[in-house]
């Protein structure tokens, strides 16, 4: 009988066999294996990955005519064969698979690799010719919050002054373009620049989120590959900056999986 539903199913128009992305699949096997390291922390968000790619891979998939996830959608299915990776090369991982990714998959996988970035430490990239104009004037306005905040940083002018270096390689970095002159300039949305912890903490969250956005809305591979990464490091900037208020980076918005 279920041979003779399987082959009705082709007969029939709009009846198609679900098919788990291949993609997905490898990232999820992956984060099930990096889930045995012998790194607790490295460990625990490893298996959250995994559990949220394996459901990403369901979503996409559907359910059956009684609500369940088709068998072939099922994961895991086995222990996982490939080899555990540290860090940086799951986070390469990711950045190599999401071009192949359905777009609303993307941002699940974005924030996947950004919290893989902030345990892997900054990576260096090369900007493509063609950037993200919002992006280059959001670091030319962060560079002017960051040069305006130090004269009111005292004991916190190292982590200001470490910032605005970052921030200022990345600005002279990208290709040059018209960007607002200094004044004009609006950062009110933020904490007072006197009230400096805070300002950086809420610009480099607004780093990550912006990067992360420019990368999800664009159409060239090369520059969704760069503008993660820059959400990345701008992840790690933010990490290194709540940590030392006693605060778990792992709880930014940014990082959440659903």
């Amino acid at each position: 009988m279920k041979v003779r539903l399987f082959a009705l199913c082709f007969l029939l128009s709009g009846c198609s066999v679900a098919t788990p992305d291949p993609a997905l699949v490898g990232l999820g096997e992956q984060a099930l294996s990096d889930s045995k390291s012998a790194d607790a922390s490295y460990a625990d968000v490893r298996a959250t990955q995994a559990q949220a790619l394996f459901d990403e891979i369901a979503r996409l998939c559907g359910t059956t005519s009684d609500g369940a996830t088709p068998e072939a959608c099922r994961y895991p299915k086995a222990e996982p064969t490939v080899a555990p990776l540290a860090p940086s090369d799951a986070a390469s991982g990711v950045l190599d698979a999401l071009p192949s990714l359905d777009e609303s998959s993307r941002p699940r996988v974005a924030a996947i690799y950004t919290q893989l970035a902030m345990m892997a430490g900054p990576v260096s990239a090369t900007p493509p010719s063609a950037v993200d104009a919002a992006m280059l004037e959001w670091e030319n306005a962060v560079v002017y919050g960051l040069d305006v905040s130090l004269a009111f940083s005292g004991s916190a002018t190292p982590m200001v002054e470490e910032s605005l270096k970052r921030h200022q390689e990345l600005v002279a970095s990208l290709p040059a373009g018209s960007t607002p002159a200094p004044a004009a300039y609006d950062l009110s949305q933020y904490p007072p620049v006197e009230a400096t912890s805070d300002f950086l903490v809420a610009v480099e969250a607004d780093s990550v989120s912006r990067w992360q956005s420019s990368a999800l809305a664009s159409g060239n591979d090369e520059w969704r590959r760069y503008a993660l990464v820059q959400a990345g490091n701008a992840a790690v900037r933010y990490a290194a900056l709540v940590s030392a208020r006693g605060e778990d980076p792992m709880q930014a918005p940014f990082l959440k999986l659903s």
